[in-house]
């Protein structure tokens, strides 16, 4: 069951609190594994397109609240979870020419979600700016 959860993850962030609490439609989109965030397998909740969302755009601000530009923030970003993807077997190929936040999550989709309904660029746009918003980030 938890593979059909990954393979189907269909980005349905509404809100943070959402994401939270409301987490990710199996299959035909009926079926909800909902609960306490912290009752979920940490794999599972990490294994999505929605939790790839979250924690790409705080890693993001985090990096450029350190300092960095917004291009060494997403090679840096680029760079590690490629690093850490290999550990596991997966690749996600590096981005060869400097990317906006907007280009590395859907490259980010592309690469480790291929098997997924196409996740719309609107969608993207979406997802990002709520996570954005929802942090009171904007630099």
């Amino acid at each position: 069951m938890w593979s059909a959860i990954r393979n189907k993850s269909l980005l349905r962030i509404t809100n943070v609190t959402n994401l939270y609490d409301n987490l990710f439609y199996v299959a035909s989109g009926q079926l909800r594994l909902g609960g306490p965030i912290d009752e979920l397998p940490a794999d599972l909740l990490l294994s999505t397109a929605d939790a790839a969302v979250l924690l790409i755009v705080e890693q993001f601000y985090i990096l450029r609240e350190q300092g960095m530009t917004d291009e060494a923030a997403i090679k840096t970003l680029n760079e590690a979870q490629a690093a850490t993807l290999s550990l596991v077997g997966q690749n996600l190929p590096l981005i060869g020419h400097p990317a906006t936040l907007f280009e590395y999550v859907r490259h980010f989709m592309d690469s480790q979600f291929p098997h997924d309904d196409h996740i719309s660029n609107a969608s993207l746009r979406d997802a990002i700016e709520i996570v954005t918003n929802h942090y009171h980030r904007k630099l």
